[in-house]
């Protein structure tokens, strides 16, 4: 079981192992970069060596990435959280359709809120944050182009 308290040593396979390290610092280095897909860990008082993977709670934290052969590790990309959609969307309803501004502005909040949670490393509030905003950017384009063709069945009667 781990625990917030735990420490831990990582090791890539034939080099020195490091630590004691917090559970915080390896979400840090996972983030970073520092710890990948070969790195083995090893809690205090534990006699073998685990995959890093196995560690759902750094999974949450950041995607680990495999290294490059003969270079530095593999960035991630980071993942949309629509906030340009939803800023653009946003400007567009206030001009022309304020009952659809509420959507998108909607929308702003989530994409903010996802920005925060990647800002924190938590990728799994930070999908489901993005999923909802990208939810009401489609809802605040549907109800914008719904009332386009309102206004226009209703110019051409």
């Amino acid at each position: 079981m781990i625990d917030k308290d735990n420490q831990f040593y990582i090791v890539k396979p034939g080099g020195t192992p490091s630590g004691p390290l917090s559970l915080d610092s390896l979400k840090v280095m996972a983030r970073n970069g520092a710890l990948t897909r070969e790195h083995l860990y090893c809690t205090e008082g534990a006699e073998e060596w685990r995959p890093v993977t196995e560690l759902v709670i750094i999974h949450s934290a950041t995607r680990l990435v495999a290294p490059v052969p003969g270079g530095r590790p593999a960035v991630p990309r980071k993942p949309s959280s629509h906030l340009v959609f939803s800023v653009i969307m946003l400007a567009f309803t206030m001009m022309f359709f304020q009952i659809s501004a509420v959507f998108a502005l909607v929308a702003l909040i989530f994409a903010l809120m996802a920005e925060s949670s990647y800002s924190n490393g938590d990728m799994v509030e930070f999908e489901h944050r993005a999923r909802v905003a990208k939810v009401w950017c489609i809802v605040s384009v549907s109800v914008t182009a719904g009332i386009m063709f309102l206004f226009a069945l209703f110019l051409l009667a």
